[in-house]
């Protein structure tokens, strides 16, 4: 049995600086919930400034064989850098399981890199970088910028960083965006929004996934917590986009058009798309998202804005 090597963020980044990183025959992160920010910001980069380039595996559902035929399979010898993306999110339970059990042992002819839930990592697999490193060390903040954003003003994004208490992969990119726009305003923007923006995203991400998950004991505390942080409309055009998003990925799901589906995922919890989806209907959405509309058109014309508390409720309660 091959030992598990943990590789942290540091050395990650020095391979992809010292252009090694493909020379390993599987690398997998692995975490509680998957940074679509910090692999979007990740791939951008490998893509302009790395070779080989890393190219996207094509999934087939009802079928392991051609996905089997391209991690196999290679033109004149040729090695490529072949991302998997998210594999606890594959929809196809059987190709999820047949490519978790060949991860371990794969020795070529490509390189893989992915990402993984913690729950799903095969116990044999030899090289893991962890994600659960929260908040991320002074070094793995700075190599992360370095390489990700060379062109960012770093000591802006430093005093960005300082302000913040705790730093997630995610935040980092969220950031570094900021850091590149807001230039000699950045005094007002650490006092005015930086703690707006940074210390509700995880809140309101978890709020979601106990939306969903329909975790009433969990649901109503963080609520209470977060509501007077926002006023009405905010609250109405966050929920909207969320069901929004719920219904068409729901729809996209049963019609087995995954790709479609993952790429209006984005802000969606985790849990909802890889169990929770199941639990609802895409009809019950719709119907939450009529009550949601009518409560927001009744509080702009001098209604109260209890509506909200009446919208959960309802739909925690299975109602609509």
């Amino acid at each position: 049995m091959e030992k598990k090597t943990a590789i942290t963020l540091e050395a990650f980044f020095t391979a992809c600086n010292d252009r090694t990183l493909h020379t390993r025959p599987v690398l997998l992160f692995s975490g509680k919930e998957y940074p679509v920010l910090f692999f979007s910001a990740l791939l951008h980069r490998l893509r302009v400034s790395y070779q080989p380039v890393p190219k996207n595996v094509s999934y087939h559902t009802g079928s392991f064989s051609p996905l089997l035929a391209q991690l196999s399979t290679t033109f004149l010898g040729q090695r490529d850098f072949l991302w998997l993306g998210d594999i606890s999110s594959l929809e196809d339970a059987a190709t999820k399981k047949q490519l978790l059990a060949l991860l371990p042992s794969y020795q070529g002819p490509h390189a893989l890199i992915g990402y993984v839930h913690q729950d799903d990592l095969p116990a044999r697999m030899p090289f893991v970088i962890s994600l659960n490193d929260e908040p991320l060390s002074a070094s793995a903040q700075r190599m992360a910028v370095t390489f990700l954003f060379p062109h960012v003003a770093h000591e802006v994004l430093e005093d960005l960083l300082k302000t913040v208490r705790t730093t997630s992969l995610d935040h980092l990119v969220l950031l570094a965006n900021y850091a590149g726009v807001v230039g000699k305003n950045i005094r007002p923007f650490k006092q005015e929004w930086l703690t707006t923006i940074i210390a509700p995203e995880a809140s309101l991400f978890t709020l979601s996934q106990y939306f969903f998950a329909r975790k009433t004991e969990l649901f109503w505390p963080l609520w209470n917590s977060l509501k007077e942080q926002y006023a009405a409309p905010f609250w109405t055009t966050y929920w909207s986009e969320q069901l929004w998003r719920a219904y068409y990925v729901i729809k996209l799901y049963k019609e087995q058009k995954i790709t479609e589906a993952k790429q209006l995922s984005y802000r969606l919890p985790f849990s909802f798309l890889q169990r929770d989806w199941k639990n609802l209907s895409a009809d019950e959405l719709q119907k939450a998202h009529h009550f949601l509309y009518k409560g927001d058109y009744s509080f702009k014309n001098g209604g109260s804005e209890f509506f909200l508390e009446v919208f959960y409720a309802t739909f925690l309660a299975k109602q609509f």
